[in-house]
């Protein structure tokens, strides 16, 4: 019994060896699914794959059912080449022989052998060591709590000066600028005589 791609295949036919298993597998395609029959054939040290359905199935081309295996051989593949026929198992074959249930305990128990690998069990010290380990805190959400509840006073000392503040500000410094301008006028020297009046002194 051959499986693949959830389809079981016996070998009716198997010409000079031609059939192997790992070749069949890595040519096999979903297209063949379909198929009642499948015959592989060897040219060149390369396998080929057509598929065949039963002979009385409705609406199927000629060449294309059991009957014309042969002339598909003769025909299409080099003379003498390397040959096999496999013919797929129905349900109802796997089921009369005991063969469905034997898979289906087969899959459930590959299941459980991979779902016990993907999940390790945690050693009971591990356990021990995540009970004790404190949690860590949180600084974020700490700083964040700390900047709401700051006081709305905060954000008013932070503000610039009021305009009242300002003004009285601007009028202190004019005021004292006027100041320090009559102070440097009254301690200045006396201004030169023109020239003019110096022609009057000499006279």
């Amino acid at each position: 019994m051959i499986t693949i791609d959830h389809m079981n295949f016996e070998l009716m036919e198997n010409y000079r060896d031609a059939f192997d298993e790992e070749q069949f597998m890595g040519k096999y395609s979903e297209v063949l699914n379909k198929y009642d029959y499948i015959v592989g054939d060897i040219g060149y040290e390369k396998l080929r794959l057509a598929g065949f359905f039963r002979d009385n199935k409705k609406k199927v081309d000629r060449d294309k059912k059991y009957s014309a295996i042969e002339d598909y051989l003769n025909e299409y593949c080099n003379f003498g080449c390397a040959y096999f026929v496999l013919r797929k198992v129905t349900k109802a074959e796997l089921k009369e022989k005991g063969l469905v249930a034997d898979e289906r305990e087969e899959k459930h128990f590959e299941k459980d052998v991979a779902d016990a690998e993907a999940v390790p069990e945690t050693a009971p010290e591990q356990k021990k060591d995540a009970a004790r380990e404190p949690e860590a805190p949180k600084r974020g959400r700490d700083k964040e709590v700390r900047d709401t509840n700051q006081p709305e006073s905060d954000g008013k000392k932070k503000s610039g000066p009021r305009p009242e503040e300002m003004k009285r500000n601007r009028d202190k410094s004019r005021q004292k600028d006027t100041e320090q301008k009559q102070e440097k006028a009254k301690n200045a020297p006396p201004q030169n005589k023109t020239f003019a009046s110096f022609q009057k002194d000499r006279q």
